[in-house]
């Protein structure tokens, strides 16, 4: 009985109010972090541009290539595995809050620093792969849009990695607002356009 109170004290599972779970999360906050400032309507603005931006833009051309039927069973199946994951996410950032990374994450879930290790292998090497995909994309955008300028492929590149270096300087959600709102305005008028061409054709 004992052994169940000391727990219900010290797990932050176990706060009923709400205020205790915020006292929990600002003790064990790291002083290097920055504060958490970001509004919900500027996280909402970077699901969209997540979401939208790379995901539903691009479905149309990987159902194309894998084909309607496995394309959407391979949807089917995701969907609630990304819900499941999510699930997850929350529960271990209620129970150990000053879980800011996936690291962090790992750590407080399992408590080996194997696994941990492990974690940040994957983690970082993922972020790199992606910064990678994302400067190939606008590259190719680029491309596109200068199709009179004669120049490799790499000098696109190149250009893609300066004009991220800047926008890579941010670093808080709520220091990129004004980035997402450019970002969503642009995703909106290629969305419209799109419609408009399919509809027109």
């Amino acid at each position: 009985m004992l052994e169940q109170e000391k727990v219900k004290e010290e797990d932050p599972v176990f706060l009923e109010d709400p205020s205790e779970l915020k006292e929990s999360f600002d003790s064990s906050s790291s002083s290097l972090a920055p504060e958490r400032k970001a509004s919900w309507q500027t996280i909402g603005l970077l699901i969209i541009g997540d979401v939208v931006g790379t995901g539903i833009l691009a479905l149309g051309n990987a159902y194309r290539l894998l084909g309607l039927i496995p394309s959407i069973i391979l949807t089917l199946f995701f969907c609630p595995v990304n819900v499941y994951c999510g699930v997850l996410m929350q529960e271990i950032f209620i129970y150990a809050p000053d879980s800011r990374s996936y690291p962090m994450m790992a750590k407080n879930a399992f408590g080996s620093k194997i696994v941990t290790i492990i974690v940040k292998i994957l983690y970082y090497s993922a972020i790199v792969f992606i910064c990678g995909q994302y400067t190939q994309v606008i590259a190719s955008a680029l491309q596109g849009l200068l199709i009179n300028v004669h120049i490799c492929f790499w000098a696109f590149v190149l250009t893609s990695v300066v004009l991220l270096i800047p926008l890579a300087q941010v670093r808080t959600l709520n220091d990129s607002k004004e980035l997402q709102l450019v970002n969503t305005v642009s995703i909106t008028l290629v969305v419209v356009i799109s419609v408009c061409y399919m509809w027109a054709h």
